[in-house]
């Protein structure tokens, strides 16, 4: 996972508006699991959003967006970011059967 965030931080993303996005994505899963209908999409967004929702149920991407919140405020104080940033993507990291 640290891997990851060298990686998003090499490329310029800054760490916290990371989290931020990550955060409102999952919370898009959510509302896009409960009713699509209310989310203003592209039909490419709707497409990531119907692949990526099979791996997260209503609570699990709930669950993950309070996560999430708690991990971003703990970034905003920590002199270490990205580890709390590695923390939270190992957290919020979807388990895949290892059958699909």
């Amino acid at each position: 996972m640290l891997e990851i965030v060298r990686d998003i931080h090499s490329q310029g993303y800054n760490l916290l508006q990371f989290g931020r996005d990550l955060r409102e994505h999952l919370r898009a899963l959510l509302l896009f699991k409960l009713n699509p209908s209310v989310l203003e999409v592209t039909d490419e967004e709707k497409g990531i959003l119907n692949s990526s929702s099979r791996f997260f149920t209503p609570a699990c991407s709930s669950g993950r967006g309070i996560l999430l919140t708690k991990a971003h405020d703990e970034m905003r104080w920590s002199e270490q970011p990205g580890s709390s940033l590695a923390f939270l993507l190992k957290l919020v990291q979807p388990y895949v059967d290892a059958n699909d």
